[in-house]
């Protein structure tokens, strides 16, 4: 997931809209990009944005415990104020996807590598 600069009200909009259906930013337990987003903002200006300030209240309710959040199983970049993007969380494999023969034209078939030993 892609956060655009959380100084932009285009970036706190997005969060905003996250947030109606999730929790947290990784999901439904709060990790350790809640606490570096979290960072990045402050109270005044989260106050319009009624999901975003009610996980601001939640996360900063959580106080100390902040630090033993888990790390976040999803990759989130933030993008920061000078548009430069930092990674955040646990980075995934890419699958190298190649068309295969039985493909329906225009789609992306994964292929396994290493192939598992049953094939």
């Amino acid at each position: 997931m892609k956060i655009p600069d959380l100084r932009s009200p285009e970036g706190l909009e997005f969060l905003n809209y996250h947030l109606l259906n999730n929790s947290f930013i990784g999901g439904y337990e709060p990790s350790d990009i809640d606490t570096k987003v979290f960072k990045l903002l402050n109270q005044q200006s989260v106050k319009d944005y009624e999901c975003l300030g009610r996980w601001y209240e939640n996360i900063k309710s959580f106080g100390d415990e902040q630090k033993n959040f888990p790390k976040c199983s999803i990759v989130v970049e933030v993008e920061n104020d000078s548009g430069n993007s930092k990674k955040e969380g646990k980075a995934k494999k890419k699958e190298k996807t190649a068309p295969a023969a039985s493909a329906a034209p225009g789609k992306k078939v994964a292929v396994l590598n290493p192939p598992p030993e049953f094939i």
